[in-house]
């Protein structure tokens, strides 16, 4: 659902919001929501993820009856996505803060794997593992067409056959010889053939 709010969003200048309302004090931007919400994440105690969930659950429900199914598959998304990320990022330019990172996320992701009686995480991981092997699939593709090309470099002329003026015409009487051995030597296979097989 294109431009749907997730998340309870502090108001701005609100000096005593619930704990895990999310957004800054002065402004909030509902493009940002989703960093908002991991950075929240991120301040709370791993034994409050569920209670953290729920309260967002139950705003998002506020204006979304029904659609449960849906904010656990968005958080999924999200969450898988965040995961991903750290996970391709140098470890060794900010190997503490990438890996606080993925403790935090992949704690939370169990949380909602448990909470996901639709198995949605299950056609997620399925399709990372198509990315997986489509990316394997590619990378081989590519191997193979370099091997190609670094093969026919072998074979490539360093110079071009220089042809000094007045001596077109030597060259092609030298082409039109190498045209006539050619059939007569086609000639001779074929009188060959024929005596071979009793043909006169």
């Amino acid at each position: 659902m294109k431009g749907t709010s997730y998340f309870k969003l502090r108001s701005p200048f609100n000096f005593t919001p619930h704990p895990y309302e999310i957004g800054n004090l002065f402004f909030y931007n509902k493009k940002l929501e989703n960093n908002f919400f991991f950075n929240k994440l991120n301040e709370i105690p791993e034994d409050e993820y569920r209670p953290y969930f729920y309260f967002h659950l139950e705003h998002f429900l506020s204006s979304h009856t029904g659609q449960e199914r849906k904010f656990v598959e968005h958080l999924l998304k999200i969450t898988t996505h965040r995961i991903e990320h750290y996970r391709l990022k140098d470890i060794y330019r900010d190997a503490e803060n990438t890996l606080d990172n993925l403790y935090v996320l992949d704690a939370f992701k169990e949380v909602l794997i448990d909470l996901d009686e639709w198995n949605i995480h299950k056609s997620l991981e399925m399709q990372l593992a198509e990315k997986d092997i489509e990316i394997a699939t590619y990378k081989t593709e590519i191997k193979a067409l370099t091997d190609k090309l670094k093969e026919s470099k072998e074979f490539d002329v360093d110079s071009k056959i220089r042809i000094v003026q007045g001596f077109h015409q030597t060259l092609i009487h030298l082409f039109v010889q190498m045209q006539d051995l050619e059939l007569q030597t086609a000639g001779s296979s074929a009188n060959h053939n024929d005596k071979v097989h009793g043909i006169r």
